[in-house]
C-alpha cells in the first residue's frame, strides 16, 4: 500500500496535467464559511495516550503539507476539518465522497440521514487516519464499522454512535465503563473474554469507539449450523469463559445487562475462545431504573456458586437452539 506522501506526490503530479481536477473548490457565501468554521472549530478529537509509539509502517503527513499537495482535491468543508489534526495518516481521495451542503432540511451538513446514523461510504476517511471498508452490523445505537487503520497498520471494528443526544450521553457511560474494565483487566492472571476498547474520538459530531476485530457472534455461528446445536464440549468451554467474564464483571459492579449470543463473538473461527461485546446498555450495579437481562437479575448481588450457576443455566434454556444441555452437563459444568 502506498504511502500518504506517495499518494499525496502522484496527486500533485497528475493535477498539473489535469485542467480542471475532480474536486474543485469554487467560491461560497460568506455565512456558508462562517458556518462550516464554527462547526469545525467545535469539534473536540480525543485519542488514547496509553497507544503504542508510532513506528515507521504508518507516519503521516502534517495537515499543512496536505493542504500544499492535495488540498485542490479536498473539498472546503474538509479543508478546514482537517487542519486541528496533528497528524494525517488517510484521505480516501479515491472514495465517492459526499458533498456537504447546507441546504434546509439536510442532516448534519448531509453527513447524516434523518435517523442521525452516519452515511457511510466505503474507502472514504474517519478521521483522516482510518479508511471504511464496510460495515460489520447496525442497531439502534448506530452502526459498527470494518476499518483499516493507517496509523498501525491494523483492522478496527469501530462502533460509530447516532447522532443523537440520547444515545450519546449512554456511549459515554459505556466508554467509562469500558475503560475502566480495561485498565482493571491488567492485574487478573487470567482472561476477561471482553472486547478491548482502544480509543474514542469525535468525527462530525459522531461519537466513535475503536474495538478490536473479531469474528461472528454465536448467533450466527449457530444460524449457519442450521440452528442444529453446537457440540456440547464446544458449549462448556464457551459457559466456562462467560462464567469467568461474570466474576470479572461482579467484581467491579458492573451490570452488562444485555447478555446474549448475539453480543459474544468468536476471536477466531478456528477456535472457542469468545469476547463478550456492546456494552451500549451496561451500567454499574449501584445505578438505578436499568433494565437487566433475566440472568443477571437472578446473579446480581450473589456469588456465583453452584446454585446461582444452576439458575443461570435454567434461564439459558429459552436458548434452546444453542444450548443443547443436558442433565449431565449440568453436572459437568458445576464441577468447572
Amino acid at each position: 500500500m502506498l504511502s500518504l506522501a506517495s499518494i499525496c506526490d502522484k496527486v500533485e503530479r497528475q493535477a498539473a496535467a489535469e485542467a480542471s481536477p475532480r474536486l474543485v473548490i469554487t467560491e461560497r457565501g460568506t455565512s456558508r464559511k462562517s458556518m462550516l468554521t464554527s462547526l469545525i472549530q467545535s469539534r473536540d478529537h480525543k485519542y488514547d495516550t496509553a497507544m503504542p509509539a508510532l513506528g515507521s509502517p504508518g507516519i503521516g503527513s502534517s495537515p499543512e503539507m496536505v493542504l500544499r499537495q492535495c488540498g485542490q482535491h479536498l473539498n472546503e468543508f474538509e479543508q478546514r476539518e482537517i487542519l486541528p489534526y496533528s497528524q494525517i495518516y488517510y484521505l480516501g481521495l479515491e472514495s465517492d465522497k459526499i458533498q456537504p451542503s447546507t441546504t434546509l432540511g439536510t442532516c448534519n451538513f448531509g453527513y447524516d440521514d434523518e435517523r442521525g446514523d452516519y452515511n457511510v461510504v466505503n474507502h472514504d476517511q474517519l478521521a483522516y487516519r482510518y479508511e471504511v471498508l464496510g460495515t460489520l452490523g447496525k442497531g439502534s445505537f448506530g452502526q459498527v464499522l470494518k476499518c483499516s487503520d493507517h496509523k498501525y497498520k491494523v483492522l478496527r471494528a469501530i462502533k460509530m454512535i447516532r447522532n443523537k443526544r440520547r444515545f450519546h450521553q449512554q456511549a459515554l457511560t459505556e466508554v467509562k465503563i469500558l475503560e475502566h474494565l480495561r485498565d482493571k483487566a491488567k492485574e487478573e492472571s487470567s482472561s476477561t473474554n471482553i472486547v478491548t476498547i482502544y480509543e474514542s474520538f469525535y468525527f462530525r459530531s459522531h461519537l466513535c469507539i475503536t474495538f478490536s476485530l473479531h469474528d461472528i457472534s454465536l448467533y450466527e455461528l449457530i444460524k449457519r449450523n442450521n440452528f442444529q446445536g453446537i457440540n456440547l464440549v464446544v458449549i462448556k468451554s464457551f459457559a466456562s469463559q462467560l462464567l469467568q467474564t461474570l466474576r470479572y464483571l461482579r467484581k467491579l459492579n458492573v451490570i452488562h445487562c444485555d447478555l446474549k449470543p448475539e453480543n459474544i463473538l468468536l476471536q477466531h473461527p478456528a477456535m472457542s475462545k469468545i469476547k463478550v461485546i456492546d456494552f451500549g446498555s451496561s451500567c454499574f450495579s449501584h445505578e438505578k431504573g436499568r433494565c437487566f437481562s433475566q440472568h443477571e437479575i437472578l446473579l446480581k448481588g450473589h456469588r456465583y456458586g453452584n446454585s446461582h450457576v444452576q439458575r443461570m443455566i435454567k434461564v439459558y434454556v429459552k436458548y434452546r437452539n444453542f444450548l443443547k444441555i443436558t442433565v449431565e452437563f449440568h453436572a459437568q459444568l458445576i464441577a468447572v
